[in-house]
């Protein structure tokens, strides 16, 4: 819809036709609808599905591939392992064999994805150790290079995610940190489109002119609960006067 709405806006003739995909690497395999009409209940009123869009979507679950079907270049067949792998137990066991698939790179490539791996594996599994890390850097490198590389830049790392974590209990720890951050997240990401839905209604009931930089800055810093009210409300504006008098007095409120 964001693709198709500012063409809309510019009147072209026809649409562009748009590829949906979902990308998937959950626990369990997908088994949710990719069509919207089988999100329906149709009985009695079966006449009426040709009317209903299907929006089937392409499903990639990487659950169901084979590692050996994973292709492309190496950052990306790392990501995807990893990706694959990482609420599995076995992700402990993995390191070693995937970080082999950087051997080609010039060391100084290696060290900076490795600090995005690390950070991906601190967080995203409680079953990777810090003997797993080290074995996958010792793959990697020599031995002599991978304990000191293991020593300097993935320190911080095993001090404060993995050792400490696994005496204080990581996994509850890191699963609270999680839930918090990506209820967090989900907030944030409510707001910014709310927002941004609010001010695409505002352009078409007073014109894109009148909503200036000042104006989309105040609207943006509203809460969710705000955006909402502003969405019923903003129907019945007919000058920027009254959006002014709405977001003064919603303002006000909330301070």
């Amino acid at each position: 819809m964001r693709i198709w709405e500012p063409l809309v806006e510019q009147r072209v003739r026809k649409l562009p036709p748009i590829f949906p995909v979902v990308f998937y690497h959950g626990r369990r395999r997908w088994n949710a609808a990719r069509r919207f009409g089988e999100l329906i209940e149709w009985n009695g009123a079966a006449a009426l599905q040709k009317y209903v869009p299907e929006f089937e979507c392409f499903l990639c679950d990487l659950t169901t591939y084979a590692e050996e079907e994973i292709k492309g270049g190496v950052r990306l067949r790392v990501a995807l392992l990893l990706m694959k792998h990482i609420f599995s137990r076995e992700i402990g066991s993995r390191p070693a064999e995937i970080f082999r698939l950087m051997k080609s790179w010039p060391k100084a490539r290696a060290l900076e994805y490795l600090g995005t791996i690390a950070q991906y594996l601190r967080y995203g599994s409680p079953h990777v150790s810090a003997e797993n890390f080290r074995a996958g850097l010792v793959a990697l490198f020599s031995r002599k290079e991978g304990e000191k590389i293991m020593g300097s830049f993935v320190d911080e790392w095993v001090q404060e995610g993995i050792q400490r974590g696994l005496q204080q209990g990581l996994q509850q720890g890191l699963q609270q940190g999680l839930e918090q951050g990506l209820e967090q997240s989900l907030e944030q990401g409510r707001q910014e489109e709310a927002a941004a839905f609010a001010l695409r209604l505002l352009r078409r009931r007073l014109g894109k002119s009148k909503v200036d930089a000042e104006m989309q800055e105040r609207i943006r810093a509203l809460s969710v609960a705000q955006l909402e009210e502003l969405g019923e409300a903003l129907l019945d504006f007919r000058s920027l006067d009254e959006l002014t008098a709405w977001l003064r007095k919603h303002t006000e409120k909330r301070s």
